[in-house]
């Protein structure tokens, strides 16, 4: 039981992303489209350049769309393998300017996971971070969402409108993917019930690993 998957956007493309531009139609690229049957195109890469149009394919444009219609409704907004590099600008506006829009943005917590220097990581992600509702670590294991797994969201409302904290309940190391399927499972069946059964979702008890 693996419950509902996270969606993956390819912001600068995958060359093993399919692209039907007729039908809007998205897939591995060895796939055809489940339209017109045609086998996808390969889908545009955008290379590490100064400036690089987000808007001039279809498919990238499409993908930075849904990351904004996400970043405009988040709770928990975590960054992890992105620089936010002085270079991208066109990046790092998209994001500002769909981060800027939520309405929630005052209660919302960022975590930024990335190794260079503090004042380095800062500077290049001004303006993201809302007083002290946001932090950066050097591993990803400190984040909120690690250390209250598949709760983040729920811990974090309770925390600062409820003045009610949870207890810690970090994702632990696993060697093997059933292990971790299993650990997750009772969190993932708590879910469904509540919205299948509107049964609450309980504070943190630790599950036993």
């Amino acid at each position: 039981m693996l419950g509902e998957l996270p969606e993956i956007h390819f912001l600068h493309g995958n060359v093993l992303v399919g692209v039907c531009e007729k039908d809007q139609r998205v897939g591995y690229l060895n796939n055809r489209c489940s339209i017109c049957n045609e086998k996808f195109s390969p889908s545009k890469i955008l290379f590490p350049i100064k400036n690089k149009d987000y808007n001039k394919d279809p498919f990238i444009e499409s993908e930075w769309k849904s990351l904004s219609i996400y970043l405009d409704n988040s709770f928990i907004f975590s960054i992890f393998g992105y620089s936010a590099p002085t270079t991208d600008i066109e990046a790092k506006e998209i994001m500002h300017s769909a981060w800027d829009k939520n309405k929630r943005k005052q209660l919302n917590e960022i975590d930024i996971i990335d190794i260079r220097h503090r004042d380095e990581v800062e500077k290049n992600w001004n303006g993201f971070i809302y007083h002290s509702h946001g932090g950066i670590f050097d591993d990803i294991r400190y984040t909120h969402s690690f250390r209250y797994a598949r709760r983040g969201c729920e811990s974090w409302g309770d925390a600062i409108l409820q003045c009610d904290p949870w207890s810690e309940n970090n994702l632990p190391k696993f060697k093997d993917l059933r292990n971790l399927q299993e650990w997750v499972k009772p969190l993932i069946e708590e879910e469904i019930n509540f919205r299948e059964k509107d049964i609450p979702i309980k504070k943190y008890k630790r599950v036993a690993t």
